[in-house]
């Protein structure tokens, strides 16, 4: 039995949103998470959103992570980043657990209002002249 039962409409709905923000990250750099997980809670429950989001970005990581040659040298500049994530994503999820969905929308709601704002009004670096 699956963890997950999603419609046909809602399987559907979802790979569109996988594909526009892959779209939107090969073409920005960004934001692939944000559109996607905007999306997909417009059809299913936030937590489940988040849940069918979380194994491409391990997978994303991870990709990126194994292809680096310094690995070691890598882990050992930035455990105490990884070690900080580690504890976010355990305290986060014990909240998407407990936590009423219709307060966990509105959160989401109001922080991509104010990602998308920022991008919006950012002051935009001026690329340097090559005369």
């Amino acid at each position: 039995m699956p963890l997950v039962e999603l419609t046909a409409f809602q399987f559907g709905f979802a790979f569109f949103a996988f594909f526009l923000g892959g779209l939107v990250k090969g073409t920005v750099g960004i934001g692939m998470k944000a559109i996607t997980l905007g999306l997909m809670a417009t059809v299913v429950e936030l937590p489940v959103a988040i849940a069918l989001l979380i194994v491409p970005g391990i997978a994303a990581n991870a990709w990126q992570v194994f292809g680096e040659p310094e690995l070691l040298h890598t882990i050992r500049r930035i455990w105490t980043l990884l070690l900080a994530c580690c504890l976010g994503v355990w305290i986060g999820a014990e909240i998407l657990v407990v936590a009423d969905t219709r307060l966990l929308t509105i959160g989401l709601g109001v922080l991509l209002a104010l990602f998308a704002s920022y991008a919006l009004l950012a002051p935009q670096i001026p690329a340097p002249s090559t005369t």
